[in-house]
């Protein structure tokens, strides 16, 4: 038998079915089965910090989201008002905030299923910790793209809308599908400069 670690989850019950026939999620647990798979008191911190990081710029996001629309608005710790900035700057940064926001609610969902389901691991916090912020970088270079044609990608505003309801949401889709978005920038990439034909060699 293998041996496991002391703070690991038990893994979903196999003989459960994940949907009860009230149509209620189970996570694999048997009726009245409450108690937590994640035994080990160290663990059970380690999740609630990394639930309380990812709730707080969760907050933070939706303060920016407000900061943005709001427009006079004076930002926490820095004073300044998002109409202050000059318009290709609040284009990017808006950008920015909108994947910000992806990539937080992406982790969270992330986060609370594989709770659920038994399979947290210690492995991939460095993955939670920097995701949203990650996120939020790639939607900047893809709204940076987009303002300069670079992907081909063109949006209308309609008549007496906002700019910036455009660019927030195109932000928080590349930040929500940040892998999906990285993955076609990989093909971009192959058709502009190619495919290597050399084969991977190990050193």
């Amino acid at each position: 038998m293998a041996a496991t670690h002391p703070g690991s989850a038990q893994p979903p019950n196999s003989n459960v079915p994940l949907v009860s026939p009230e149509g209620i999620t189970t996570d694999g647990r048997t009726t009245g089965n409450h108690e937590t798979r994640y035994k080990d008191t160290l663990v059970r911190v380690q999740i609630a910090v990394e639930a309380l990081y990812l709730g707080m710029v969760l907050l933070w996001s939706a303060y920016l989201v407000i900061w943005v629309f709001h427009g006079k608005l004076d930002l926490l710790f820095f004073g300044s008002t998002f109409q202050g900035h000059e318009d290709a700057f609040r284009r990017i940064l808006s950008f920015g905030i909108g994947g910000l926001v992806g990539g937080t609610l992406f982790a969270l969902k992330f986060l609370y299923r594989v709770i659920a389901h038994g399979y947290w691991s210690e492995d991939r916090w460095v993955w939670r910790v920097f995701s949203p912020w990650l996120s939020a970088m790639l939607a900047v270079m893809v709204g940076i793209m987009v303002d300069g044609g670079l992907l081909g990608l063109t949006y209308s505003i309609k008549p007496q809308g906002n700019v910036f309801s455009v660019t927030v949401g195109i932000g928080f889709v590349t930040g929500y599908f940040a892998d999906s978005a990285l993955a076609k920038m990989q093909d971009i990439a192959n058709v502009v400069f190619g495919t290597s034909s050399r084969g991977s060699t190990s050193k």
